[in-house]
């Protein structure tokens, strides 16, 4: 009978186990299908997040969705230089996001750019997240409109603020709790360091790219587009809990530009602007209603505080559309009973194109106006607004400045007399229903007849004889 040693049996043991494991490793936790990439869509968030960056992003990732339809081998690359935004518009884009079916890397560059605020809270979400030297990222803390700057308190003043909690600090404090928690579990499901994006908001604590890479923020730092392509290679990712690995080479980048509806809506639907049109649309109220009848300051007034109204996404932007529409309708009315000099109607036809650009935007709309029949509608009003101001100004007075009001050998009627210089002699002139000042070197008597033969510019003062 063969004598065993124990040390030889646990030897045993644990190498059985390591293999169970390895087994167990490779057949649960090691990606079963692998996504080979093989064009990259690019998209550029370079101002502040708002309605239309979500609708440029959601445009996007239809386009993506559609085509992978057919070839799922592409991705989308985000480059992001923010400096913050909307809150309820960064949720949109995270649930947007987890949507997808494909891989979103979000870059934060070139040098000098930043994902700060909204912009890191969205970089959370994101499967792949780099950044370049020289830029950071962080500072997530939500703030008002009016900004959250203040002198620093001390221990004893942030007890006192416990004690006394006033109803605003318990509505920021449960905002800043919700993000916290939606960034945590965004991170983590993303395998990053949840704690240190719970500093981005809660302590407003930033990171340059080499802190975000050690505290394993981001998945690594690259310089230039191109250095992302060989660190993604045999990376693992998850799409609705399925394990991915990458095979990628190098892809082919296709940027997606915004379309001209999209770039209209960031401008005006920028938070800063919005407030500043919701500010001038209520001044052009005002002046209207202080001084009505022209119509001009209310119409521009109404057309601001639509635009702002999407801006705050209290009114979305398919709703804004159509009310931008229905304005300009209004404006043309008003044009043909109150003539404004064209100026009602240039704020009808820019309220027109606006409004025909941002229709159809919605969550849940497969339909786009097209620029052809935009182009087409438009079309006959300008080139009818065109011929009008041709006639008009082919119907001008041909007169020089000088001489608008010809009157030259026209009648008139001495109907005061005025002084005499010397040999010259001044009287009161009628000429068709106008008093005119008049000079002669003869004497005349009031009611005589004369005729005009010349008119002085400088001092608008007629030359007249007597009429034969």
């Amino acid at each position: 009978m063969i004598k065993k040693n124990p040390f030889q049996l646990i030897v045993a043991l644990l190498a059985l186990n390591l293999i169970c494991f390895n087994l167990y490793s490779q057949d649960h936790m090691a990606p079963k299908n692998t996504y080979q990439i093989e064009s990259v869509f690019q998209i550029d968030i370079d101002s502040a997040i708002g309605p239309a960056t979500y609708d440029y992003l959601k445009t996007s990732v239809e386009q993506i969705e559609k085509i992978n339809s057919k070839n799922p081998t592409n991705a989308l690359l985000i480059k992001m230089s923010t400096p913050g935004g909307l809150v309820s518009t960064t949720k949109q884009i995270l649930n947007l996001m987890g949507e997808t079916t494909f891989p979103i890397i979000v870059w934060i560059g070139p040098q000098g750019s930043s994902a700060t605020s909204a912009g890191a809270i969205i970089s959370a979400g994101a499967h792949y997240l780099y950044m370049s030297e020289g830029t950071n990222i962080g500072a997530a803390t939500p703030i008002g409109i009016g900004g959250d700057l203040g002198p620093k308190k001390n221990n004893k003043e942030k007890e006192e603020e416990k004690v006394t909690k006033s109803p605003d600090s318990d509505v920021r404090s449960k905002a800043i709790n919700d993000l916290v928690a939606l960034t945590k579990s965004l991170a983590e499901s993303k395998g990053r360091d949840a704690a240190a994006y719970e500093m981005m908001i809660t302590q407003a604590k930033s990171f340059t790219a080499q802190e975000a890479l050690s505290k394993n923020v981001i998945n690594g730092i690259a310089n230039e587009m191109s250095d992302i392509w060989p660190k993604l290679l045999k990376s693992s990712f998850k799409i609705k809990n399925q394990a991915y690995s990458i095979v990628i080479d190098q892809p082919n980048v296709s940027f997606i530009k915004p379309t001209l509806g999209q770039q209209l809506l960031t401008i005006f639907t920028n938070p800063e602007i919005a407030y500043l049109l919701f500010l001038a649309g209520l001044a052009l109220l005002y002046f209207e209603f202080q001084a009505p009848g022209g119509y001009v300051a209310g119409s521009f007034g109404i057309l601001a505080l639509i635009f702002a109204a999407m801006g705050f996404q209290f009114l979305t932007i398919n709703f804004g559309g159509i009310f931008l529409i229905i304005l300009s309708l209004g404006l043309f009315v008003v044009e043909l009973y109150l003539p404004s000099f064209g100026l009602l109607s240039l704020a009808a036809l820019a309220s027109l194109i606006a409004g025909s650009l941002i229709l159809y935007k919605t969550d849940d709309s497969l339909f786009e106006l097209s620029h052809f029949v935009i182009l087409s509608a438009i079309a006959p009003l300008i080139l009818g607004m065109g011929l009008m101001i041709f006639l008009l100004y082919k119907t001008r007075p041909k007169e020089k400045i000088g001489n608008f009001f010809s009157i030259l050998n026209t009648h008139g009627q001495v109907v005061g007399e005025l002084m005499s210089e010397s040999e010259i002699h001044f009287y009161q002139v009628k000429v068709d229903g106008q008093i005119w000042r008049a000079k002669t070197s003869q004497v005349y008597n009031i009611g005589d007849l004369v005729q005009v033969m010349s008119k002085q510019t400088s001092d608008l003062t007629l030359e007249i004889i007597k009429k034969l």
